[in-house]
């Protein structure tokens, strides 16, 4: 995935959004050509600290059958922003401003293993519940204890446990980074006032929380160069040429 500066995330951040999300794309590439499944996973580190997605799948999937490299697409929040939500920009600016998508996405490259053992499944099983139960719902539901023994060795008959190891991450939080603070702010609180909600209001709580702070880093970087060292001399050697031209 091509990630422009401006727009990537650290590793560590992109997996813990990734965690509050909690569902994927995973994509392969079989005999069949590629393939693809949404599926919801767990994130555990093993005892090396290698970072693994754990999921499982019907049995009966082709995908079941596949090993090795593979991608899980986590895609999170994503809204249409209009040149409309945008403040207007200097009227001397090269470029006008156009409709743009702000999105954030994290791809976790790694090798695919899978299991049939119910010693890896059961475990595994109750780890996936309890992360998104309490996330999501809230709830008290657990396996061993809302299914009885039998409802849970036919389930279990019927799926395969999925293992990524995780060797690549990559995330990618696009929230208007290119425009100014203040201007991000703005473009924040009118997405907030939109009719619908849920996407936008996320978005803008993203563009407050990751794009203004790069923003502010990025505008006192330019502010230190202009009166820096740098500045200083460049300004004394233009002051010397001028002094030699006359």
């Amino acid at each position: 995935m091509y990630v422009a500066s401006r727009f990537a995330l650290e590793p560590e951040r992109a997996v813990e959004l990734a965690a509050q999300i909690g569902v994927g794309e995973l994509i392969t590439a079989g005999p069949r050509g590629l393939d693809a499944t949404l599926l919801p996973f767990n994130i555990k580190y093993d005892a090396a600290g290698s970072l693994h997605l754990h999921s499982h799948m019907a049995r009966i999937n082709p995908q079941a059958g596949d090993s090795g490299p593979c991608l899980m697409v986590v895609t999170g929040p994503n809204t249409y922003i209009s040149p409309s939500d945008m403040p207007p920009g200097p009227a001397d600016a090269p470029l006008a401003r156009v409709p743009t998508w702000n999105y954030l996405t994290v791809h976790l490259r790694g090798e695919l293993t899978i299991h049939e053992d119910p010693a890896w499944l059961i475990p595994t099983l109750r780890e996936l519940v309890d992360a998104h139960e309490i996330a999501h719902h809230g709830g008290t539901w657990r396996p061993d204890t809302h299914a009885r023994p039998e409802q849970l060795r036919r389930m279990l008959r019927a799926i395969v446990g999925v293992d990524i190891k995780v060797t690549e991450i990559i995330g990618k939080a696009k929230l208007s980074q290119n425009l100014s603070t203040e201007e991000i702010a703005a473009t924040a609180a009118s997405l907030r006032r939109r009719r619908e909600k849920n996407a936008a209001t996320q978005i803008a709580e993203l563009m407050e929380n990751l794009a203004i702070p790069t923003a502010a880093a990025r505008e006192e970087a330019v502010e230190r160069a202009k009166h820096g060292p740098w500045a200083a001399r460049a300004g004394t050697e233009t002051e010397e040429s001028r002094t030699e031209s006359d």
